[in-house]
């Protein structure tokens, strides 16, 4: 199976997968070759991450497309737009050009987290992504100047913090629970135009 992920019309990295056990649960990262302009590498198990010997250039060039398979994974239930654009937050949070001394790698479970939120939830407006400091992803919506913003964590747990102003000051809700919940809570409160 051939994997081809485009930005803008033009085709930058091509992922033949050994399909193997698609359902079981383990990470296909180890099962990759990895092709980007020319050059080919494999993409390196997870875990391996660590390993003094490799570089910070490929290691997060591996780290990257791990979460891009894993994202392939339930593509089928998100929106091409969606997949564009969280393919092109990945090449940006994980570049090494953008890469700083105190910057995370996205936790794979926390990217699952959030996948699976886009699945339930299928919010119109495309978020803003981020990285907490403990790797968790986050995710930003706006609408005029109320405010979403949720941290994912492993297991489909999330955070989620509710801001708009008022005439005095700032009201803000905070949220913590089950993904699947979390949009029902949204709507609940007032904050749907946030997600679109």
């Amino acid at each position: 199976m051939i994997i081809t992920m485009q930005e803008g019309g033009a085709n930058f990295r091509t992922l033949p997968i050994q399909l193997g056990d698609w359902f079981g649960g383990e990470s296909m990262a180890n099962e990759a070759a990895v092709e980007t302009r020319g050059e080919t590498r494999s993409a390196i198990d997870p875990q391996s991450r660590s390993d003094p010997k490799i570089g910070l250039d490929e290691r997060l060039f591996d780290h990257a497309a791990s979460l891009k398979i894993d994202m392939s994974k339930l593509a089928m239930h998100l929106e091409r737009r969606w997949r564009d654009s969280v393919r092109h937050q990945i090449d940006r949070l994980l570049s090494c050009q953008q890469w700083e001394e105190d910057s995370n790698e996205i936790s794979s479970g926390s990217f699952g987290t959030f996948l699976r939120f886009l699945a339930f939830a299928v919010p119109d407006k495309l978020a803003g992504l981020g990285v907490s400091p403990s790797g968790n992803l986050l995710a930003a919506w706006h609408e005029g100047q109320k405010r979403v913003s949720i941290e994912f964590y492993d297991d489909d747990r999330a955070n989620a913090v509710l801001m708009r102003p008022t005439e005095r000051l700032n009201e803000v809700v905070a949220w913590s629970g089950h993904v699947g919940d979390l949009m029902g809570f949204i709507e609940r409160t007032g904050y749907l135009d946030c997600l679109g």
